[in-house]
C-alpha cells in the first residue's frame, strides 16, 4: 500500500513568544484544547485508566497527570 500525502498542511508552531494567556475549550467530554494568539498550543485528554495526558503544540507527549490543572500547567509551560 502506498502512502499519499495529505492535501492539508499543518502550520508549524510559532517560535515567537505568546503575548496572551492560553484559551481553553472543551469540544467534547474529556478533551480540552488550548490556543494562544489564535494558534494551537496543545491538548489534554482524560482516560480513567491513566489519568490526564498532555500533548504539546508539536504533538509531542508531555506526560500523564493526576489532575486537569496539572496537565494544563504542563502545556502552559511547554511554550
Amino acid at each position: 500500500m502506498q502512502h499519499t500525502a495529505s492535501p492539508r498542511r499543518r502550520r508549524a508552531p510559532s517560535t515567537r513568544p505568546r503575548s496572551t494567556a492560553l484559551v481553553w475549550r472543551s469540544p467534547e467530554r474529556h478533551l480540552w484544547v488550548a490556543t494562544g494568539d489564535g494558534e494551537y498550543a496543545g491538548m489534554t485528554e482524560y482516560d480513567h485508566r491513566v489519568g490526564y495526558t498532555a500533548t504539546g503544540p508539536t504533538a509531542a507527549p508531555l506526560g500523564r497527570y493526576r489532575s486537569l490543572d496539572e496537565a494544563k500547567a504542563a502545556i502552559e509551560s511547554a511554550e
